[in-house]
């Protein structure tokens, strides 16, 4: 099998639904990790497409526990704590600390 042979098909009933969990559907937490990767390995160019695509189904949907991978359309809960996390796919160097880990770091006790 080559690098490039996908390990399964989308179509696969057993391995997707787009409502079971882990196994379909698309979690942000899960895309920072992929999108990290990219950037660390220098694929700049997925990364920002990774990026520009799950924030627009996030500003379209709002803060949802995941989305549906074809759509973008939002499922699962609203309010949706991690999908936050999106905001990480979408800083300019994304080997800068964040603004906000910046602050915590400069109140902590001496």
């Amino acid at each position: 099998m080559a690098a490039t042979d996908p390990a399964f098909s989308a179509e696969d009933k057993f391995l997707l639904g787009l409502r079971r969990y882990w196994r379909g559907p698309t979690w942000v937490n899960s895309v920072w990790l992929v999108w990290l990767g990219l950037v660390r390995l220098g694929y700049a160019e997925q990364a920002d497409e990774l990026a520009r695509r799950v924030a627009g189904a996030v500003a379209s949907e709002g803060l949802r526990e995941y989305y549906n991978p074809y759509t973008g359309q939002g499922m699962g809960a609203v309010q949706f704590g991690w999908s936050a996390l999106v905001l990480e796919l979408l800083e300019p160097d994304p080997r800068a600390p964040s603004a906000y880990l910046e602050d915590v770091v400069s109140r902590r006790p001496e």
